[in-house]
């Protein structure tokens, strides 16, 4: 599968031919006007444009068989998620076209970037962890002043809905409202959440820790671990094998670069990889080159076109466990695409093993 990134500059119609030369399967293409775009759904293109501009806006064309098969509302300007089947892998890609917010430096460009990133952590695949046990349970206690006791019991079950038991505590106490765990001290309070039963429990200090060990079935405090509490089983859902999470492709203009980091003290470019390196992903042109960011030796964009303005603004970023995949990475030459943007392709070829 071969991704391209390409700021055609406008007049994508009459530019395509070169693009459709490097035989992309994914393009992602900023300033490219809506009806450029359209010719894209007869070229054995899906297409999608997004923008508010319809004489400058980002386009997403992905070569058939694969299609898109849902684009979501972008958040910010621009950063587009796209859900992408027909492959090797279903994945999600998240086109960029960094852009300018009217009276914010810090939202602006590479800060639209960083706010979309931050505010949808559920674009990336969270971090996969083992099936928790039940003697996996353990308690964080301490030892409130008064010698009132109060501990916390994180108590790992089955993975089920997000359901929060609203139950109370104290004199007011109803009984209508109790825990469906069966518990019949007003003190206990469970919550069952996703996958986790947290107990707040608090002992008066007529009470000991008695009635916390009998909550627990009996072990010595604060020795939990081997606790036998018998939560009650979660409601069965329709599968019990979790669909896999899709990979992320991040691409595009993000008009940004480590150089410029002194610009703005935050949501600045070495925070944005920083964050995306949280969720996995990695630049496909710093891993294939070996360079560090702001270090690069192949500029994407050229300023005014002119050779000697160079810089690398523009990224492909992939999952970490698809850098073995990476067959080559390539970036365009000023003299071959200089009379036709101001930027060149950046190329990136993998070699995806089936899923």
């Amino acid at each position: 599968m071969k991704i391209v990134v390409w700021n055609c500059r406008m007049a994508f119609a009459r530019k395509c031919q070169p693009l459709y030369d490097l035989h992309p399967d994914i393009a992602v293409i900023p300033e490219c006007s809506k009806n450029d775009l359209q010719p894209g759904l007869f070229d054995h293109f899906d297409a999608r444009w997004f923008g508010d501009n319809p004489r400058k806006g980002l386009g997403v064309l992905v070569a058939k068989p694969l299609r898109i098969i849902r684009a979501e509302k972008p958040p910010n300007r621009w950063v587009v998620p796209l859900s992408i089947s027909g492959g090797a892998s279903d994945f999600r890609l998240i086109a960029v076209w960094a852009m300018p917010v009217k009276g914010s430096v810090v939202k602006s460009y590479i800060g639209q970037v960083y706010e979309a990133i931050a505010n949808h952590p559920q674009w990336f695949p969270s971090k996969p962890s083992r099936r928790a046990t039940r003697s996996d349970a353990f308690v964080e206690a301490g030892v409130q002043s008064g010698s009132s006791l109060v501990a916390q019991a994180l108590l790992p079950v089955r993975s089920s809905p997000a359901i929060l038991e609203n139950v109370g505590a104290g004199p007011n106490f109803s009984r209508e409202r109790q825990s469906p765990i069966g518990v019949s001290s007003p003190r206990f309070v469970p919550a069952r959440l996703d996958g986790v039963y947290p107990v707040n429990a608090y002992s008066a200090p007529s009470h000991g820790v008695g009635g916390i060990n009998r909550l627990i079935g009996g072990s010595s405090f604060p020795d939990f671990r081997s606790s036998n509490f018998d939560f009650p089983k979660p409601p069965s859902s329709p599968s019990s094998t979790p669909a896999a999470p899709k990979p992320v492709i991040l691409c595009g203009d993000f008009n940004s670069n480590k150089i410029w980091d002194d610009h703005r003290k935050t949501h600045n470019h070495s925070a944005v990889v920083s964050l995306l390196e949280k969720r996995g992903l990695l630049s496909a042109y710093h891993h294939f080159f070996s360079e560090p960011q702001g270090h690069e030796t192949r500029p994407t964009y050229y300023f005014w076109h002119r050779q000697n303005r160079g810089y690398h603004i523009d990224y492909v970023f992939l999952p970490r466990a698809w850098a073995p995949c990476i067959q080559s990475v390539a970036v365009g030459h000023h003299a071959d695409w200089s009379h036709l943007s101001d930027h060149v392709p950046v190329s990136v070829d993998l070699a995806l093993p089936a899923s």
